[in-house]
């Protein structure tokens, strides 16, 4: 069976929607749309139905309990969100890019498509069902030329107006007249601004639009023969990019470059409350259908959920995005951490982020910088921040060296190697050592010493190898820093290697540790990490000279053997002999190894080799792995599904892509990739209260053996309690004294003779009215001898008459509970 590419992550987050009762939010994410809760998080549907991106989501106003979904394979889609199945499904065929407004009576649907498959021009189209049959009319357009961006296309005004932004105008149509009118400011600093987002006042005949400027303008009276009213916002510096009203019209929410919520009261413009550092550039903004809640969307793909008095209360986190500040999204590559057992690459400016692949979200970001990121004064000039490029992590996890680099180009650059350990009192990593200027150059590669299975802890030293642009490469270890305050460990250079003043570019250690071999341009040296001397030093004996791009060691069976890679040639050497076994013709960019086998992988965005290095005989071969350029791969071991065993090749390690549009990417068979999607069922994800744990108790108490519930019991009075809480709205307190009067334990009086088996329980209560005649002899004066042992029923009875006593007064829960004398 065939393996087709599969993407596992990196859809980006698109159009957010609430429901009717604002307990669930849907957001627009590649090909799905995730149902989250937002009491506390957790993704409890992914409708997957589209073949393509989808566009727009809108609630059935109908039925608030159906969602509708259009994407650009030109598919409407009806859910039923609660059970994640598919209602309807119609075929307009068209691309869509966008769902307005629905209405269910005329059965007319606004959205926003393109012309043609062909064609790069959009339009704002009235689609309308044809009466007593489920296909549409062809669509009539109200607004042409229009843009493929949802963010300039609103509908509102008392469901009367659509506006859309066309370059440096705004298009309104009238859904009453069914006229269109085009207007833009004549005011010098906006008339030749381009418009960037539109949104229309939900109440009021007012469109609000953002300008490349910075500047808000809302218009008023624009159906009118008189030129329209126009009233100016401005607080952004950089373009504005979003643009929403609340449900009321009372606020309009504002986003930009500027990484900041400002929201305006419109009834007196200049009282505006701001929510600053939201991480990235504002992309969406949606709010509630009661107001309390803001899905701010950003571009480092998050939705952060806001409460009205803007303090976030949710993250949805995918896997972050970085090319709205640098040109290459993960300068660092893709690792393997092997005690988190997630996958590792560039995150947020200046961190790292560690995604879980069984959980299928982001755990956290790792902060290495200590920088917060600042907008650009100018979009075209972005800030220079400070760059990840390399990452290395121990064979256990222990340890993380990380390399940053800033660079502007006219000042002198910045570099620093950070050693990072990890802390199981913190539950992170903490900085342990930090080395400015490593080398003269920027380091393009670096990795840990592999420990020897053969040797202890402590007869190893844990050794870290850069690799410079300035022709050498260093070789880092841990020393003792200890000193009479405290025991430390530090790392610090041990030697220095150069060979002939050539280039180093990629260097490994064998998998015992006990020998180095890096690449110096066109040669092969193996190093001695020990002592720091040459060993051999070796040719390809290719002609033209190809510099070797990567080197890896075998392991296990070919722990002897050394596979490099050029830019056209695949060669695998037999350190034992010195000889090399083979030698084929092979293009790839990146050379990668499994660390639980002895399988070896070449990838290129074109092709995908898997291989072994004692044969020249590949295992397992991919055409067109991915449809962009493959930034990086990695081996994860263990993350093979059971129906892949038998398919391309051997083990239970995975190998997952990062192209350049920023997906993560793995190969899987077409049955496990059209598998259902991920449902839960929405009562486990809906918080755990007081009075649910109560009822939960209760539910517990009545599932145990018959014995139990004999001396466990519920009253007809208790169970009242439960009715009454349910429907009523005071205070739990109140029902407490009830609740405890309940809960005493009332036996009748018995009278039966004492038989053989009740001796045992007599002599048991004997003991202890002894006991507690002793204890009060002590503190009462001495009066008449007290009587044979009493019945267990006047002991029980002697006890109800105390509690009801203690009842009977409204009760001191503090002094209760301080004379509770507890074994």
């Amino acid at each position: 069976m065939a393996l087709i590419p599969s993407l596992q992550a990196g859809s980006q987050f698109g159009l957010c929607k609430f429901s009717h009762d604002s307990r669930y939010l849907f957001s627009c994410c590649g090909s799905v749309v995730n149902v989250f809760n937002t009491l506390n998080g957790e993704c409890v549907h992914e409708l997957q139905g589209h073949t393509k991106q989808v566009t727009g989501i809108t609630l059935n106003k109908s039925n608030v309990l159906q969602l509708i979904s259009c994407g650009a394979d030109g598919l409407l889609i009806y859910w039923d969100y609660l059970d994640g199945v598919i209602l309807k499904k119609h075929d307009l065929h068209l691309p869509l890019c966008g769902l307005l407004a629905i209405n269910a009576e005329k059965k007319l649907i606004l959205m926003l498509a393109q012309l043609s498959e062909h064609k790069k021009s959009f339009a704002v189209m009235l689609w309308k069902k044809r009466k007593n049959k489920e296909a549409f009319d062809q669509p009539q357009n109200l607004i042409n030329d229009c843009d493929a961006n949802p963010n300039l296309v609103s509908y509102g005004c008392m469901r009367d107006c659509v506006a859309a932004g066309i370059k440096n105008k705004l298009a309104i149509h009238s859904m009453k007249t069914g006229k269109t009118k085009i207007v833009y400011d004549t005011d010098k600093f906006n008339k030749t601004k381009a418009v960037t987002c539109v949104a229309c006042h939900p109440t009021e005949s007012c469109v609000a639009a953002g300008l490349e400027n910075g500047r808000i303008l809302l218009w008023y009276n624009f159906f009118t023969d008189a030129a329209p009213a126009i009233s100016t916002l401005h607080w952004h510096s950089l373009a504005v990019t979003c643009l929403s009203f609340t449900p009321d019209g009372s606020c309009m929410l504002s986003g930009g470059h500027e990484c900041v919520l400002v929201r305006w009261q419109m009834g007196s413009q200049n009282n505006r409350d701001f929510k600053p550092r939201m991480g990235a550039p504002i992309h969406r903004i949606e709010s509630s259908p009661d107001g309390t809640l803001y899905a701010v969307n950003t571009a480092d793909n998050v939705i952060q959920l806001l409460d009205i008095s803007l303090q976030v209360q949710i993250v949805y986190r995918g896997l972050t995005r970085c090319n709205f500040y640098v040109k290459d999204p993960i300068p660092c590559g893709l690792d393997y951490d092997p005690r988190s057992r997630t996958l590792v690459t560039n995150g947020l400016p200046g961190h790292l982020q560690f995604y879980s692949l069984n959980l299928n979200k982001q755990l956290y970001n790792l902060d290495i910088v200590g920088q917060n990121y600042i907008s650009p004064e100018n979009i075209d000039r972005p800030t220079v921040v400070t760059e990840i490029t390399s990452v290395a992590f121990s064979h256990n996890g222990q340890w993380i060296a990380t390399f940053e680099v800033w660079d502007d180009g006219v000042f002198s650059p910045e570099m620093r190697l950070k050693f990072w350990m990890y802390s199981s009192e913190a539950q992170t990593y903490t900085l342990n050592t930090r080395v400015e200027y490593p080398h003269e150059e920027k380091i393009i590669k670096m990795l840990f010493r592999p420990s020897d299975p053969n040797k202890s802890q402590s007869d190893q030293t844990s050794t870290l190898v850069t690799i410079g642009k300035d022709s050498c490469f260093k070789l880092w270890i841990l020393v003792d820093d200890t000193d009479i305050y405290r025991e430390n460990v530090r790392w610090d250079c041990d030697s220095v290697g150069f060979y002939r003043g050539l280039q180093g570019l990629s260097a490994d250690f064998s998998s015992d540790g006990s020998t180095l071999a890096v690449a110096f341009e066109h040669l092969l040296t193996i190093w001695d990490p020990d002592n720091g001397v040459v060993r051999t030093t070796l040719s390809n004996g290719i002609s033209p000279k190809e510099n070797i791009e990567h080197i890896k060691f075998g392991s296990n069976k070919c722990k002897h053997q050394l596979v490099l890679a050029t830019s056209n040639h695949l060669i695998s050497w037999n350190l034992l002999t010195l000889s090399i076994m083979w030698s084929i013709q092979k293009q790839g960019s990146i050379l990668i190894k499994d660390p639980a086998s002895d399988i070896m992988a070449l990838v290129s965005t074109e092709k995908l080799c898997v291989f072994r290095p004692s044969s020249a005989t590949m295992l397992y071969q991919q055409n067109n792995v991915s449809s962009s350029q493959i930034l990086d791969a990695v081996f994860v071991p263990g993350a093979r599904s059971n129906t892949l065993t038998d398919v391309g090749w051997p083990g239970d390690s995975q190998i997952y892509f990062y192209n350049a549009e920023q997906q993560l990417i793995t190969l899987e068979t077409p049955d496990h990739q059209q598998d259902s999607p991920k449902k839960t069922k929405i009562a486990q994800n809906l918080p755990q209260t007081a009075l649910s744990s109560f009822i939960a108790e209760s539910v517990t108490r009545e599932t145990q053996d018959t014995k139990a519930k004999d001396t466990m019991c519920k009253t007809a009075g208790q169970d009242m309690i439960y009715v009454s809480l349910l429907q009523s709205n005071e205070p739990v307190s109140l029902y407490c004294d009830k609740y405890l009067k309940n809960l005493v334990v009332k036996r009748k009086q018995l009278k039966r003779p004492l038989s053989q088996a009740d001796d045992a329980g007599d002599r048991e209560l004997d003991e202890v009215e002894e006991s507690s005649s002793d204890s009060e002899s002590e503190e009462e004066p001495a009066g008449p001898p007290l009587k044979c042992a009493k019945s267990a029923e006047n002991v029980s009875s002697r006890k109800v008459e105390n509690m009801d006593k203690l009842l009977s007064k409204p009760l001191d829960w503090v002094q209760w509970c301080s004379s509770l004398s507890l074994k």
